[in-house]
């Protein structure tokens, strides 16, 4: 075996994964994954009808395809999962020794980085979903801010859970998983093959409601099955997360294709039957009637309201299982980009058990933050569906070069796919590129808008800046540490460092021209945006502080990234012309909000208070920069850098 696969293997003082576990307990913790159909049953079965059925089996069949390479791949390189794997293989730090970018580690930490934009959306979106059907069902009364609220406190109660019963490794959240997977999987089951045998389910349901009416197959058509088939992917596809854990199972070559061909075999029964009997029951207008609540219909017609009571009850089990899922296994991939210098380091440190604890609270905080933003399902599945689609792309693209890349012909396979698992590879990369994520950017177009198709390419490439911003301060705290970017070490970091979470605010600044800034409450709301303000007629200056604030935002970040690509230190000039403009734009929100039009009916908008709260960042952290290219360094406390 090469160097480089034993270094992956080694154990690395409190860094590296414990191999504890079998793949009965990798395909327990993994059970969770068919609850995933929950919130997309609905979406799919109103765009395209009884042909959903299909897609739901033919997403659960391309795992097969996309997932016994992946396999392949944890068992012989000792790596957690997708994120792992294509770290591991595009990284060549030979190829590229002596090169100002490695474009190795880069392309495999944008890979990593697309899975971890998969998976750690399902934390806030279920913990989310689990209040609505607490609040909605039982009738609660919960809104507004009350509603944010209870999601936080679920999520208190839900996070702190799943780090309790797994801060002592997968064993624990194995034994806990099932548990859950007793009360949910079977009595679910139970819920959805009942109409069988009483009645209820109708055949002619489904023949007679195979395609919407109308459908024409054309281009736009072939899109939406296309999108359609990338969103139910999100959720079919989701079993590979029993390879993630490709790193901690004690015997690799048995564990790993086990795990994934029990856990393949289990989505594919459960995928099919709940999508079946669910239309068969429902029918499309039963379906509509419903909505994302599916299966609480069935569940009343079944046993009455107790069954409705039942079925959510088991339903919040479900979504207590697939946040686990998502928990543990975006913690190992966190772990290992840290470890492979793509994430702040202090990441890849474990506990005593090999547990990376600090994933584990950084997958919270991220989870408090999404609830408190706000931020609906539609723009989390956006987010959520292309990383993935552009994660399993690149997974493939991994396997090829793992076969035919020169470095790795050497290298025992402890376990070894199928000979049709390369063709397989080369067939599902070109799908996912050239048409699943075509599908899926109309679909997102077509149903959210042109705005979430923005967010979620933007979620995936706005890693590439921040990957180069880690290298720089890996160079400067960890200067051993092999890095993807060459920077010189310098002898006062902090000004840089000011100034990169200066941009942070900044973007927040003139982002704001988008939003909303003055609200009219008549017989309907009214929202203008600083665009609006901008082309309207009031004649007031404060009508064009929205403008200003977005140059002045603009003119930050670009005078915050000068300095930060300048060589050998920070420039004064730089430094300080940011500092008046951040302040300047601070006072002229302020100035907004004393607008004489607001009073009664007209109201400050969001948007100030988003261009404000940028403003001040911005104000604060140029501040410190300035103070420390002056020669006056403010403490930030520990070392931030571990």
């Amino acid at each position: 075996m090469s160097d480089e696969v034993k270094a992956a293997a080694a154990p690395v003082s409190n860094d590296t994964l414990v191999r504890s576990i079998d793949w009965k307990q990798g395909l327990i913790i993994a059970m969770g994954i068919p609850i995933l159909i929950v919130p997309s049953l609905c979406d799919l079965s109103v765009n395209l009808w009884a042909m959903s059925i299909a897609i739901w089996v033919l997403s659960v069949l391309s795992g097969f395809l996309l997932n016994i390479p992946l396999g392949e791949m944890c068992a012989t390189f000792g790596v957690a999962g997708i994120g792992g794997s294509i770290q591991h293989i595009f990284r060549d730090d030979e190829k590229y020794k002596g090169r100002k970018v490695n474009y190795g580690r880069m392309i495999g930490s944008l890979g990593a980085w697309a899975y971890f934009a998969t998976w750690v959306p399902v934390i806030p979106i279920f913990t989310i979903m689990t209040g609505v059907y607490i609040n909605d069902y039982f009738e609660l009364g919960f809104s507004g801010s009350s509603n944010t609220l209870f999601y936080l406190l679920l999520g208190v109660l839900i996070y702190g859970f799943i780090i309790i019963t797994g801060r002592k490794g997968l064993e624990g959240g194995a034994k806990a998983q099932l548990i859950l997977a007793a009360i949910t999987i079977v009595p679910i089951l139970i819920i959805v093959m009942v109409p069988l045998f009483t009645g209820d389910f109708h055949m002619n349901n489904i023949t007679d409601e195979v395609v919407p009416v109308g459908w024409k197959w054309d281009g736009n058509a072939i899109l939406m099955i296309l999108g359609c088939f990338t969103v139910a992917q999100w959720s079919a596809v989701g079993w590979e997360s029993a390879a993630t854990y490709g790193a901690e199972y004690k015997e690799p070559s048995k564990d790993v294709p086990k795990a994934l061909m029990s856990c393949g075999l289990l989505c594919l029964f459960m995928y099919f039957v709940i999508a079946f009997c669910m239309y068969g029951a429902l029918g499309i207008s039963g379906i509509n009637a419903a909505g994302a609540a599916t299966l609480i219909p069935i569940a009343e017609s079944d046993f009455g309201n107790i069954g409705g009571a039942v079925a959510v009850v088991l339903l919040i089990a479900g979504m207590v299982m697939i946040i686990q899922t998502a928990f543990l296994g975006t913690a190992r991939t966190i772990q290992i980009m840290a470890k492979d210098g793509n994430f702040p380091y202090m990441f890849s440190k474990t506990n005593i058990y090999g547990v990376p604890m600090y994933a584990m609270f950084f997958e919270a905080a991220i989870g408090f933050i999404i609830i408190l933003a706000g931020i609906t399902a539609s723009q989390i599945l956006a987010v959520s569906a292309l990383g993935f689609a552009i994660a399993l792309g690149m997974c493939m693209l991994a396997f090829i070069k793992s076969r035919r890349d020169p470095r790795f012909k050497d290298v025992e396979r402890v376990y070894r796919a199928p000979k049709w698992a390369l063709p397989g590879a080369y067939f599902m990369c070109i799908f996912e590129f050239f048409f699943m994520i075509p599908g899926l950017l109309y679909y997102v177009y077509d149903s959210m808008g042109f705005g979430y198709v923005i967010i979620g390419i933007c979620a995936t490439l706005l890693y590439v800046p921040c990957w180069i911003v880690i290298q720089w301060w890996n160079t400067q705290k960890h200067p051993n540490m092999n890095t993807g970017v060459m920077f010189e070490k310098e002898e006062n970091p902090q000004p840089k460092l000011m100034g990169i979470f200066a941009i942070v605010g900044a973007i927040l600044l003139f982002t704001s021209f988008l939003a909303s800034w003055v609200q009219v409450d008549l017989l309907w709301t009214h929202l203008f945006s600083g665009y609006q303000l901008l082309t309207g007629d009031s004649g007031d200056f404060q009508a064009f502080i929205p403008t200003v604030a977005l140059v002045f935002g603009l003119a930050v970040m670009v005078l915050e990234i000068l300095n930060f690509l300048k060589p050998r230190g920070s420039s004064k000039a730089f430094t300080a012309a940011a500092l008046v403009l951040s302040v300047a734009a601070l006072a002229l929100c302020a100035v907004f909000c004393m607008w004489d039009i607001f009073g009664g009916a007209v109201k400050v908008a969001d948007g100030v208070y988003i261009g404000m709260a940028g403003a001040a960042i911005s104000t604060v952290f140029t501040a410190v920069q300035v103070m420390g290219v002056s020669g006056h360094p403010i403490s930030v406390g520990r070392k931030v850098a571990e």
